[in-house]
């Protein structure tokens, strides 16, 4: 290869990206460049996040009669002639490609390998001795055992609903409570009335994974609960109930006895579709099942009676509702028409006075210099929370080259990271031990803003939290829901009605100007909540009144 083609094509071949894209690549030890030029143009490979090798050969058929490189075509003379690099609305069509009902979505087994199963005399054992640990009487309001239901197993998985599981085990664990965990051994983003007979759910007893349970053996070992410890109330929670039977969760509710509490951590009292966007793209406001807009829907063929499960459990049990954000609760009451006995809001977590942090005048210090704005996706990258705009940033950065420099990250778990070699890579995982993990690596890195590009009604938005705890103003659109209202309410940053608008903001340096002309705002400190377990001590408390 000659040295002017390695040399342009240096510039372009994204050597991160490809190696993590290809791994039999990276196995090679082989030079991206080298390969792409060499056998992956060939093979229609990628060689960075905005070129579409694919596309630019079928849409411009000359090229690929010329057998010429078409990355080096298009740096060197495509995009002066106006030809593209990848389709318009790529990020879109991609996403829209991929919808479809969960009950089409391929099914994975959670639970860990060689799990032991329980049967109902070994769970209940394990419950009594839990409950007998926690010594002493219990104060008023008190509560014996607390059931939780929800989609995975929370001590292995980061995310929101993950993140108030675990905070809810710890306020029990601080005041005595005992805390069952039960997730669906099979994981599904669906309701399992239909797909499946009652099945094994995994028990994690205390923070602790113990085995696999029968759905019918957890009901009889918590009714065994009762008659052993009657003096010690049972409550049941329902986080989620995707990959649950509504017919297991109403008998463990029944077993649990009265004040069952259900939160709403996302849409799926309202639709399969649990983040509201019709087929995964545009936020639908819930519409009636069957409606014109529910029928264009990939949910829309399944809702009606994915509803109908959902009313039969809430018919059966008086739920008592608590959502994350007042946005969340208003939607519900105005879309759900579910019976409940009590609907509030009950934030997961909230932002505190700040104070004192140890090194906030060398971030403070570190966030006036002139250097690129540094600038960060935090979490899954996911369509849903916002990662299609993040790439389009990326993408115009190394096209435009007039565009307002910025220094891009992401921050997520390890193996949720996607190297680029214009993406500074921070492996972090937030979890029971490390509750503040992101926020310390916002501050660390002296991130100055985050895009939080949520195009659904997120109900809540721990990472939006996190990055106003951890110092940077946060980029919103219209469409995010809580984020949008937690960002107006604390005054941590800017929404936009459009992605073009927010992307426009950053690319054309405003959005550095106006950053870096405020006061480093104040850290304010994260408090993580108790789940659901500071709710029912109140209402404990005042029936004991």
């Amino acid at each position: 290869m000659a040295g002017d083609v390695f040399a342009d094509l240096a510039r372009h071949v994204d050597r991160a990206f490809y190696r993590h894209l290809y791994p039999d690549i990276a196995a090679t030890g082989l030079d991206p460049v080298a390969h792409w030029h060499g056998h992956g143009l060939a093979e229609r490979r990628r060689p960075n996040v905005w070129f579409d090798t694919a596309y630019y050969l079928d849409e411009y058929p000359d090229i690929a009669q010329a057998r010429i490189d078409p990355l080096l075509h298009y740096v060197r003379h495509g995009r002066g002639e106006g030809r593209r690099a990848r389709p318009r609305q790529a990020s879109a069509l991609a996403t829209l490609a991929e919808a479809r009902p969960a009950a089409a979505r391929p099914v994975g087994y959670d639970a860990p390998a060689n799990a032991p199963i329980l049967d109902a005399t070994q769970l209940a054992a394990r419950l009594i001795a839990a409950m007998a640990a926690h010594a002493g009487p219990l104060a008023r309001g008190g509560i014996g055992l607390l059931v939780a239901a929800s989609h995975d197993r929370y001590i292995d998985v980061t995310g929101g609903i993950q993140l108030v599981l675990a905070d809810e085990q710890a306020a029990c664990a601080a005041s005595g409570t005992t805390h069952l965990h039960l997730a669906p051994a099979i994981a599904r983003l669906c309701l399992a009335d239909t797909v499946d007979p009652p099945g094994l759910l995994q028990v994690t007893l205390d923070g602790v994974f113990q085995g696999l349970v029968p759905a019918a053996a957890a009901v009889e070992a918590i009714a065994a609960v009762a008659a052993a410890m009657p003096e010690r109330p049972r409550r049941f929670a329902v986080h989620s109930p995707l990959g649950h039977r509504t017919d297991a969760l109403r008998a463990l509710a029944e077993a649990c006895g009265p004040d069952a509490v259900y939160w709403l951590h996302d849409h799926t009292s309202l639709c399969e579709g649990f983040t509201l966007l019709r087929n995964d793209l545009e936020a639908c406001h819930a519409p009636p099942a069957g409606s014109m807009a529910c029928r264009i829907c990939v949910y829309g063929a399944g809702r009606a009676e994915h509803q109908a499960r959902l009313r039969a459990l809430f018919d059966a049990v008086p739920f008592h509702v608590l959502a994350p954000s007042r946005p969340t609760l208003d939607l519900w009451l105005a879309r759900a028409g579910l019976p409940f006995a009590s609907a509030r809001v009950c934030e997961p977590a909230t932002l505190a006075a700040p104070e004192h942090h140890a090194g906030a005048a060398a971030t403070d210090a570190a966030r006036r210099d002139d250097g690129p704005l540094r600038v960060a996706f935090l979490g899954y990258p996911l369509p849903h929370k916002g990662w299609p705009l993040f790439l389009d940033l990326a993408t115009a950065l190394a096209l435009d080259p007039g565009a307002a420099p910025l220094k891009l990250y992401h921050f997520a778990a390890r193996d949720a990271l996607r190297p680029m070699d214009a993406v500074t890579s921070v492996a972090v995982r937030v979890g029971a031990g490390a509750r503040l993990a992101a926020v310390e690596a916002l501050a660390r890195h002296a991130i100055e803003a985050v895009i939080v590009a949520s195009p659904w009604p997120e109900t809540f938005s721990f990472v939006a939290h996190e990055a106003v705890a951890g110092g940077a103003r946060v980029l919103a659109l219209e469409a995010g829901g809580n984020v949008a209202a937690m960002v107006r309410r604390h005054g941590a940053g800017r929404v936009f009605p459009t992605g073009d608008d927010l992307l426009d903001h950053l690319l054309s340096g405003r959005a550095g100007e106006e950053i870096r002309a405020a006061r480093p705002p104040a850290r304010p400190m994260l408090l993580p909540g108790q789940g659901s377990l500071g709710f029912l001590h109140a209402l404990l408390g005042a029936d004991a009144r």
